[in-house]
């Protein structure tokens, strides 16, 4: 990257021990000005950044047991005393004990100038291990924007590296040691897309490449896969290309993290020269794995293996979060896809994540944690396999686009049809702008809230559940209380009477029209933002050839849900007054039953609402889940129901005997 260019003015020794200086005063600084979280990611980005220089920089300071350059001995030794120093400032936790005799280990075996292949093993390990202990991010937000990149480079890096990365930019004959050759093979084998980024950030000690501060996050990550790109050479890429659209490798690139945290020396050891060909090839387009059904799964894998971690260490609050968003920022995401290939292994993968989750929620032995988390991993393996076989099945991607519209929408076109139904009823057609008021908005806002979670904001899985929790129990409210008014209007005279006198002045009123666009956009934006968000997981599941399938099934559930809507109207012209009132009024009822169970069940996903399961048979469409706490609250709802309708029954009696 371009810096002011700096001589050799200073003695080695003074530029190392200043260099020293700096590295530990940033490292303090961090630990003690920053909040907790942020301070064990900002340390281990540096204690990485060591490591990741170490490896790269360690050959040209030893070769066969003897010293070969004294500065770079020297800086090696420096690097190893740091590592060592930063892991000791880290907040203390199981497994630092480990850790720091593993940085003690490596300190050694620099001081007794082992083999290149010792300390490259050794750092790997380490960085592994200082990783998975602290949780440090290691991957971008989302796939970088390396068009934007390219201008960036050009402008601020050009001047030293070279237009075209090799070390010989206008400034380079000035600067001492000279910029890196981002094309050196030997170098680049030994270096990661995130060590590129820690490069970036924070520059390089006794170098001229300084901390980019002033580029955001986005920024030094595009940097960092775009300059990583000239490690290969175009063929090298063609070929990964290749193996990617057959299937290749996915499992092991399945993610950014995999990616970024990856130098092409891991990725060759042990998967070959392939394994550097398909990390090549995503080192350019790394948007080829985000949100792919591979990228959901190995999120879940991966943040399940990290929940047990922690509830080995006892950081049981942590284990259950993890947990939790390994289900549902995993798993979840590939639900759909899964369910049109088989929904009993789907129903035996959710019922094993509310084990595994309710085993931590009451502390259960960590043995028995640790099993119920191994046959738990053994179906996500599973999954991924299932999603593998069906990739190129256009009958799958039909299916699965199929199911999800017309799962998710049913519910809602049901409701929204008994509302413009009611209206055409009573003569008031043009209210129905108030329902397609309030259903477009839903639409729009799904989508608005899709585009800020994948582009703007992160929300959780957790955070969706609550929010489709809440509003269905809402929903369900609103259609309780409407069911109870149809059915109070369902003998003829009762509904003649309030034709007459109440209803033109109720739907004239403002407040009531706007009413029912907020129910309209309750019950279908319940659905519509988790809706999109399997349709794209569904559209990168299916290859190019399945596409056609995928928009074939998306046309037919619309046509199904259409065909339901001229069904509920057709009918509501022909069928009598007081039946279409309690037709109505039962499809409100169900529905507020379906919704409740449905509301609680997100609720529970969400971790708001315990689950302790029952034997007793599951019905997703009605709602129906096997737990204490649904069945109840629907139990609840019935007996309040029944209650209710047999109050109004008599109501009813005694005013037509008066």
């Amino acid at each position: 990257m371009s810096a002011t260019p700096r001589l050799q003015t200073t003695p080695p020794q003074t530029r190392q021990g200043w260099g020293v200086l700096l590295q530990l005063a940033l490292l303090a600084g961090v630990l003690v000005a920053s909040p907790p979280a942020f301070a064990d990611q900002a340390a281990g980005d540096l204690v990485l950044h060591m490591l990741s220089y170490l490896r790269a920089d360690y050959p040209e300071a030893v070769r066969e047991g003897k010293v070969i350059n004294a500065a770079e001995f020297a800086e090696m030794r420096d690097f190893a005393q740091q590592i060592a120093r930063g892991i000791g400032g880290l907040p203390e936790r199981h497994g630092k004990a480990e850790l720091l005799a593993s940085a003690r280990l490596l300190q050694a075996a620099i001081e007794q100038r082992a083999a290149v292949e010792k300390i490259r093993a050794l750092a790997a390990t380490l960085s592994h291990d200082l990783v998975r202990l602290y949780g440090i991010v290691v991957a971008p937000r989302r796939p970088p924007a390396l068009g934007a990149a390219s201008a960036l480079y050009q402008q601020n890096c050009a001047s030293c590296h070279g237009t075209d990365g090799r070390g010989d930019g206008v400034l380079a004959a000035n600067l001492d040691p000279p910029p890196t050759n981002f094309h050196d093979g030997e170098r680049a084998a030994q270096r990661s897309v995130y060590g590129l980024y820690n490069a970036i950030s924070l520059g390089v000690k006794d170098t001229a490449m300084q901390p980019f501060r002033a580029f955001s996050e986005e920024q030094r990550w595009a940097l960092a896969f775009f300059v990583s790109q000239w490690a290969f050479d175009d063929a090298t890429r063609a070929r990964g290309a290749d193996l990617w659209r057959r299937g290749a490798y996915r499992r092991v690139f399945a993610d950014l993290g995999s990616i970024s945290r990856l130098s092409p020396a891991e990725a060759a050891d042990p998967h070959g020269p392939d394994g550097v060909a398909v990390l090549a090839y995503l080192r350019s387009h790394p948007k080829a794995v985000q949100r792919s059904g591979d990228a959901a799964l190995a999120f879940a894998l991966q943040h399940l293996k990290n929940s047990l971690a922690a509830y080995e260490m006892g950081e049981v609050g942590k284990a259950y979060q993890l947990a939790l968003s390994a289900y549902l920022d995993g798993f979840e995401l590939v639900e759909s896809v899964l369910n049109a290939i088989d929904r009993a292994f789907v129903v035996k993968v959710e019922e094993a994540a509310l084990r595994y989750r309710n085993l931590i929620q009451h502390a259960a032995p960590t043995a028995t944690v640790r099993e119920e988390e191994q046959r738990l991993e053994a179906l996500l393996m599973s999954a991924m396999d299932r999603l593998q076989a069906g990739r190129l099945s256009p009958a799958v991607s039909f299916v699965g686009a199929f199911t999800i519209l017309l799962r998710e929408g049913l519910e809602a076109i049901l409701i929204l049809a008994a509302i413009v139904a009611f209206l055409a009823k009573a003569g008031h057609q043009h209210a129905t702008r108030y329902v397609h008021y309030g259903w477009i908005g839903a639409l729009a806002a799904g989508i608005g809230t899709w585009f800020a979670a994948s582009r703007l904001v992160h929300i959780s899985g957790a955070s969706r559940e609550a929010t489709e929790g809440f509003t269905g129990l809402f929903a369900a409210g609103v259609l309780l209380y409407v069911g109870f008014w149809m059915h109070g209007k369902s003998h003829a005279d009762q509904w003649r009477r309030f034709v007459d006198r109440k209803l033109s002045a109720t739907l004239v009123h403002q407040r009531t029209l706007w009413l029912l666009a907020v129910l309209s956009f309750v019950v279908a934006y319940r659905e519509a933002f988790e809706t999109v968000l399997f349709y794209e997981v569904l559209w990168l599941q299916t290859t190019a050839e399945g596409h056609q399938a995928l928009l074939l099934g998306f046309g037919a559930a619309v046509l199904g849900l259409l065909l339901v809507v001229w069904v509920v109207l057709k009918l509501s012209v022909r069928v009598p007054v007081g039946l279409f009132f309690k037709l109505n009024a039962a499809i409100m009822f169900i529905l507020a039953i379906v919704f409740t169970g449905k509301g609680i069940a997100a609720l529970q996903e969400a971790g708001r609402v315990p689950a302790n399961p029952l034997t007793f048979p599951r019905v997703d469409a009605l709602g129906i889940y096997p737990n204490v706490e649904s069945l109840g609250v629907q139990g609840a709802l019935l007996v309040i129901m029944a209650g209710l309708l047999i109050y109004t029954q008599l109501t009813t009696k005694r005013k037509a005997q008066d």
